[in-house]
């Protein structure tokens, strides 16, 4: 992979007009690429295969942004990470670009895709140590689980996790369930009900809520017990 920076730009650049005008070109709705020159951004387009480069500032050289994009990508791509690069200064929550390693029979090379808006897996090993396409999973947002103290005859009380659910989604998996964004829910330790969507999941907390009406009547019927009981002594 050729990487060929393009030669500095005059310096005295108007830094923070470029900062203005890029944060609302964020949310005009109108395409960056004409208008690069004027957002104080100049593209690296040498390179030849797509790579670790793509998307992201190469250089920052006195307000201006060199931003390596592949030769390999079309307009629409391009435009597409831009826009995302722009949101993503800014601290605006969008979908990043992402190149991965591929390893599908016998194939060993940099692969172009995206991690969805919200996407909190750390993709270290799929860019460094590859990844077959079909194992490729984003994990989206934070987690949910709880988790009670479950006595153990041999450790004793320890904090055991229930219920724990993660939205998620495999874009490239052959289970067309798992393509879209679906919750995986683990209801204990090793023992998951996986692609669950929105209908399965309002199945499953609606028996989760019958059982917690269960649960608290439960209670009250505990408190009227012990205010009934007697002990044999008594």
């Amino acid at each position: 992979m050729s990487l060929v920076l393009p030669a500095p730009t005059a310096r005295n650049v108007a830094v923070v007009q470029f900062t203005e005008q890029r944060l609302s070109a964020c949310t005009d709705g109108a395409p960056l690429l004409p208008r690069l020159t004027e957002l104080g951004v100049r593209l690296c387009t040498d390179l030849t295969r797509v790579g670790a480069g793509v998307g992201t500032v190469l250089r920052l050289d006195d307000g201006w942004w060199v931003i390596g994009l592949s030769s390999d990508l079309e307009d629409d791509t391009r435009e597409r990470v831009l826009s995302a690069l722009f949101l993503r200064e800014f601290g605006i929550d969008t979908e990043r670009p992402l190149v991965i390693m591929r390893r599908d029979s016998g194939l060993w090379d940099p692969f172009f895709t995206w991690c969805p808006q919200g996407c909190a897996t750390d993709h270290a090993d799929d860019v460094q140590r590859g990844t077959a396409l079909a194992d490729l999973r984003h994990d989206i947002g934070p987690s949910v689980s709880t988790a009670l103290p479950v006595w153990d005859a041999r450790q004793g009380a320890a904090e055991v996790h229930f219920l724990s659910g993660q939205i998620c989604v495999a874009p490239y998996s052959q289970d067309p369930r798992r393509t879209v964004p679906h919750v995986n829910l683990e209801v204990s330790m090793d023992d998951w009900m996986e692609c669950l969507g929105p209908d399965e999941l309002s199945g499953v907390i609606a028996t989760l809520r019958a059982h917690l009406d269960g649960l608290e009547e439960l209670r009250d019927r505990l408190v009227k017990a012990r205010a009934l009981y007697r002990g044999p002594n008594s």
